[in-house]
């Protein structure tokens, strides 16, 4: 049972990862002011959250019996989704921080632009 709850588990977040990335997480429809540091903190911080939620419920019984109980189980979406949701919005956040920024022109291509 334990592998049916955590495969029905992995559907919900991969749809609501997908319906972050349409609805929110497109590099187009964010700032890249402060992104990249944001980016990093949303990637980390997801996991941190992730990982410590799944720890506390493994930690307080929240398997019994080779299943999940029920409150254990929706926690585990929830934790998931925000895990999901987090690492999209961080990944994009990098994404649009990078296509702001204006690369650095080397000192040769300028000089071989002034001879010109």
């Amino acid at each position: 049972m334990l592998w049916t709850q955590a495969a029905i588990c992995f559907v919900v977040w991969i749809a609501f990862g997908i319906w972050v990335w349409r609805k929110f997480g497109r590099p187009g429809q964010l700032s890249g002011v402060g992104g990249k540091w944001k980016g990093i903190l949303f990637l980390f911080g997801g996991a941190f959250f992730f990982f410590s939620g799944i720890f506390a419920l493994a930690s307080t019984g929240g398997i019994q019996n080779g299943q999940m109980t029920i409150p254990a189980w929706i926690a585990c979406a929830f934790l998931g989704c925000v895990f999901v949701g987090m690492q999209t919005l961080g990944a994009a956040q990098i994404l649009a921080a990078l296509a702001n920024e204006t690369p650095a022109r080397s000192q040769a291509s300028q000089t071989k632009e002034g001879e010109q």
